[in-house]
């Protein structure tokens, strides 16, 4: 299930005053959207369904919108897990992979 989201993350840094905020916060966040993505995907929520959640939330919000319609697409090409323990273990696997990528990416 290794992805880089390091270009995807970038684009949540493109206003200047981005830099001053604290980059571990915003990876926490991007990382628990990423989680609840991956939630609702072996939950087997309708990906439209979950594309109208990001929709209304990140509305005018370009790149946010761009960064987590990407992980969508992505994550609704894997398969849902069988066991409720799988389940969990892939949306653990993937936040913890969203908070990697972020925290590398360069500033």
């Amino acid at each position: 299930m290794k992805i880089s989201f390091s270009i995807l993350a970038l684009l949540f840094f493109i206003d200047a005053s981005a830099v001053e905020n604290d980059l571990e916060s915003r990876c926490e966040t991007i990382s628990q959207y990423a989680e609840g993505i991956m939630i609702a995907r072996q939950n087997g929520k309708p990906m439209i369904e979950t594309m109208q959640i990001i929709d209304q939330r990140f509305k005018g919000i370009d790149a946010l919108h761009a960064m987590y319609s990407s992980m969508i697409t992505h994550v609704y090409g894997l398969p849902i897990q069988q066991t409720k323990e799988n389940k969990a273990l892939a949306a653990e696997e993937f936040e913890n992979e969203v908070f990697q990528g972020c925290m590398s990416t360069p500033m």
